[in-house]
């Protein structure tokens, strides 16, 4: 069960650092002003947005 629960971590790791790494590259070619500082806060540990429950 810990390896699968480890699977699917790795996965929304993966899956909110390349979404991170657009919106960014997005704003920036936008002419938005990222602070450098801001940008390091960003986690790609965010779950909010995972349905676990299969509803």
């Amino acid at each position: 069960m810990l390896s699968a629960l480890g699977l699917v971590l790795n996965c929304v790791t993966l899956r909110n650092s390349f979404y991170i790494d657009r919106a960014l590259n997005h704003l920036r070619a936008g002419g938005y002003p990222l602070l450098d500082d801001d940008v390091a806060r960003l986690s790609p540990f965010v779950r909010k947005h995972i349905n676990v429950t299969g509803t």
